[in-house]
């Protein structure tokens, strides 16, 4: 089976943040840089202060309590979202992407119903994509770009990859075949003429 640092992010949406035994609040979403996908901080609500939002850098995680629906983090104080630095854009926020529209090829290949998350690289990994048929996965790697608009998501795939795309069925049964069988789907001849993703 697939090792247990895969996360979706709806499941860890309402964790605790925690600092030692002190409850920081709510997990509320994850900062991310759309640059590299790479998650910056854990965004948190705050029911203690007069701040809405408390944005935690990631680099202070520290563990994660599945049994007590918890994240484990060193903070003491005031924090914020490291600035964009060359070659990084603005973070973004991860849990805004829920609902988007996900695009391939100039068409519309369905809607981004969850996102997979690496807690251990803290990386976006997979975009669970709901389909006319069904949810599929596809890897974060092949996201082009958000849209200028915000509200779609393009991928350097054709429509017809996403949709044809082997069902998920749920983290339970990702495993080392069904990723392979994903990137030979993905991969495919078949979509040679619509994508630059088919291998040689």
């Amino acid at each position: 089976m697939i090792s247990h640092q895969l996360r979706q992010l709806r499941d860890l949406l309402g964790y605790s943040v925690m600092s030692g035994d002190k409850p920081l609040g709510k997990l509320t979403g994850l900062a991310f840089d759309p640059a590299d996908w790479a998650i910056r901080a854990a965004v948190v609500d705050d029911p203690v202060t007069s701040r809405d939002l408390v944005q935690i850098p990631i680099g202070l995680f520290r563990a994660l309590a599945d049994e007590r629906r918890e994240l484990c983090f060193d903070y003491a104080g005031e924090a914020v979202l490291p600035a964009g630095g060359p070659g990084h854009s603005v973070p973004a926020e991860a849990a805004a992407l829920l609902g988007r529209q996900v695009a391939g090829g100039g068409q519309v290949a369905g809607s981004i119903d969850d996102l997979i998350v690496n807690i251990d690289s803290w990386q976006l990994r997979y975009l669970v994509v709901r389909t006319g048929t069904g949810r599929v996965l596809t890897d974060i790697e092949w996201c082009s770009s958000l849209g200028e608009d915000g509200q779609c998501l393009s991928l350097d795939l054709p429509a017809a990859a996403v949709t044809g795309a082997p069902p998920f069925e749920g983290l339970d049964r990702l495993c080392i075949g069904h990723e392979e069988a994903l990137y030979r789907h993905y991969t495919s001849r078949k979509y040679a003429g619509d994508s630059e993703v088919a291998q040689e």
